[in-house]
């Protein structure tokens, strides 16, 4: 059998993955080899031969990012602070003209029930 090449059966699937994430699938149809981008769910091209597939996916997952604008995650953080200013603020207005308690943050104190028979803050006084 050597030197005997089996054709290509329609319907072969190459699956490529950058990092964790299915990128593209590869299947291969009558006019050729598809490349579908796999989150998309979209077709982006279609090839002659599976090499030129599997490099055009290669090429479309090695195209860097944009680089960040100068300044945008300063402004961001400064956009956050903000906004958590506000909410501070909105948080002690309600906090001056409501009559009941303020909201309190973090851990709430446990329930009086949870404390043993004279136990805890309101054990009865002895005397």
């Amino acid at each position: 059998m050597s030197g005997h090449q089996h054709a290509k059966a329609r319907g072969q699937w190459l699956w490529i993955y950058h990092g964790r994430d299915l990128a593209f699938v590869l299947k291969h149809r009558d006019d050729g080899w598809r490349v579908i981008d796999h989150p998309k769910r979209e077709i982006v091209g279609t090839f002659a031969t599976r090499e030129l597939a599997i490099a055009f996916a290669n090429a479309r997952i090695a195209a860097p990012a944009a680089a960040p604008i100068a300044g945008e995650r300063e402004r961001d953080a400064q956009h956050v602070k903000r906004i958590r200013k506000h909410q501070r603020h909105a948080e002690a207005r309600r906090a001056r003209n409501s009559h009941s308690q303020p909201r309190q943050r973090g851990r709430m104190p446990r329930a009086k029930h949870c404390f043993p028979q004279g136990t805890g803050r309101r054990a009865p006084a002895v005397g």
